[in-house]
């Protein structure tokens, strides 16, 4: 079984608030904390078989995405409440969406092969 990282690459990304999801080391799947908790109440499971799946803030991203394309002047606004709004006006009003995803995609991906290396889990980032 490997992780198939460009599938759930998305479960990584903090949006707003931590999704709590878990990974499950003996399927290889990922599951809610609803889920979790019920396999848990079964005598089959237990607490280490489920590892929470670490999030990257998805500013973080689109700064990383800023210092690429070299706009200094958004990147400074980094800590602005509204920073991620400002973001998605820039990608929008220079057509660079499709640019943008990529990017994000496999910053996420990145993201989680590191996860799943330091937590010694077979992964693969192919499509």
């Amino acid at each position: 079984m490997y992780l198939q990282l460009a599938q759930v690459a998305f479960f990584f990304e903090k949006v707003v608030e931590p999704g709590f999801n878990y990974f499950n080391t003996r399927d290889y799947q990922i599951c809610s904390a609803d889920e979790r908790q019920r396999l848990l109440s079964t005598d089959t499971y237990e607490e280490t078989t489920f590892l929470l799946i670490p999030q990257i803030d998805r500013n973080e991203i689109a700064a990383k995405y800023l210092v690429e394309k070299n706009n200094r002047n958004l990147l400074r606004e980094r800590e602005v409440e509204d920073f991620y709004r400002k973001f998605h006006w820039y990608v929008e009003d220079n057509h660079l969406a499709n640019d943008w995803n990529h990017f994000e995609k496999l910053e996420l991906i990145r993201f989680a092969a590191t996860w799943c290396e330091r937590n010694q889990l077979r992964f693969t980032g192919k499509q």
